[in-house]
């Protein structure tokens, strides 16, 4: 068996509660790890902004007149109410092709 794994060690363990708690006490009163910035927040020990995934990527079905026939919250969800894949339709924005959404002939923009 494995000695060292605690639920394999039989009868008591001892923990010096005295010396984890000031190892807690210790560990909250150093600096953070975070420094607050006008450009977001900045990881000192990774030396880069925190990524929190940015803005959402708003798509728009558009019709030939310019006229908006759904707007969705993101390339996922647009993909999925069309019964395509999302890699698609990436591509139809970049090469502006047209499809057929709800009998009108239409391309999709990204906001």
């Amino acid at each position: 068996m494995n000695s060292r794994r605690l639920s394999s060690t039989e009868g008591r363990v001892d923990v010096d509660e005295a010396r984890l708690y000031d190892d807690i006490r210790d560990f909250l009163n150093r600096p953070s790890n975070y420094q607050i910035t006008d450009k977001g927040t900045w990881i000192i020990s990774k030396q880069k902004f925190l990524n929190l995934g940015g803005a959402p990527n708003v798509v728009q079905v558009i019709d030939q007149d310019g006229n908006i026939v759904e707007t969705f919250i993101s390339m996922k969800s647009c993909a999925e109410a069309l019964g395509r894949n999302p890699n698609t339709l990436t591509k139809w924005v970049r090469t502006g092709h047209q499809f057929n959404c709800k009998n009108r002939l239409c391309t999709i923009k990204k906001l």
